[in-house]
């Protein structure tokens, strides 16, 4: 029951420092009208990244608040195959988004989104092998790799083109 007990706190920690996911940077991308065919195609498929990221960040929060809630839903397998359902969904994205190919001017902000992705999925990880092996260094080595995606996912967006 310590180890439960001292594992909520751990989560806590982690989603007061996680925060909210990424947000959409509003005008990044308007004017898709200037836009060619291959960047229309490209900004739709990071589009659907990053909301499938955004979306996996929240569920991700809101699974670790069930914990903290009630440390006991940590032994159950319904935690964990919500879990993995979310792991599934960041592969899936990030699958879709290593076949996308960036026009020039979105280089640096798909490599940087790539690099966020990939910090989610380590993050989402430690997140699992921490929970069942009930152990905090991992589920805060987790949450490292949550901040870190989070910083990537702006920066990404910092990185689109003006239009």
């Amino acid at each position: 029951m310590l180890r439960r007990a001292l594992l909520g706190i751990a989560m806590i920690a982690a989603v007061v420092l996680v925060g909210c996911g990424g947000g959409e940077k509003e005008g990044a991308v308007g004017g898709s009208s200037a836009a060619s065919g291959e960047a229309a195609a490209y900004i739709a498929g990071a589009v659907s990244v990053t909301t499938t990221l955004t979306s996996v960040s929240n569920n991700t929060v809101d699974l670790m608040n069930e914990v903290m809630e009630n440390p006991a839903v940590l032994g159950g397998e319904a935690w964990f195959r919500d879990l993995a359902r979310e792991q599934s969904h960041l592969n899936e994205a990030q699958s879709k988004l290593l076949s996308l190919e960036p026009p020039t001017q979105f280089s640096e902000a798909h490599r940087l989104l790539t690099q966020a992705v990939a910090e989610q999925v380590t993050g989402l990880g430690l997140l699992e092998t921490g929970s069942r092996n009930m152990d905090a260094d991992s589920i805060k080595e987790a949450t490292g790799h949550f901040q870190e995606g989070n910083r990537l996912l702006r920066a990404s967006m910092d990185a689109l083109p003006q239009q």
